[in-house]
């Protein structure tokens, strides 16, 4: 009996739709607000959730929200420097405070 309940919970938890997957299926309709709420949601709930930060921070730097995009890019960097994905989101946050300079290097 146990088996199969874990089973069946495994099997629900396997067909429960991601939080983030719902957030980028707004984006997809281009219901934008609704999307970054969500995704603001997840991450403050989730503060390890690079992927939902990593697609918040994205969203910051194309609405404009440069401030907040700042700090969540450093968060991101501190956590895997090396990744080129979030060193292209921080040289795209640079060109946008036209931070010339520094988006270079």
């Amino acid at each position: 009996m146990f088996t199969a309940n874990l089973l069946f919970l495994l099997l629900l938890q396997a067909a429960t739709p991601d939080r983030t997957d719902h957030a980028l299926d707004l984006i997809r309709q281009q219901k934008y607000e609704p999307a970054y709420q969500e995704l603001s949601e997840i991450v403050k709930g989730e503060p390890g959730n690079a992927r939902a930060l990593s697609y918040l921070t994205a969203m910051e730097l194309q609405t404009g929200r440069l401030d907040d995009c700042q700090r969540h890019v450093n968060d991101l960097i501190a956590k895997d420097p090396k990744n080129p994905d979030i060193r292209e989101l921080n040289g795209q946050l640079l060109m946008a405070r036209r931070d010339w300079k520094n988006a270079e290097a």
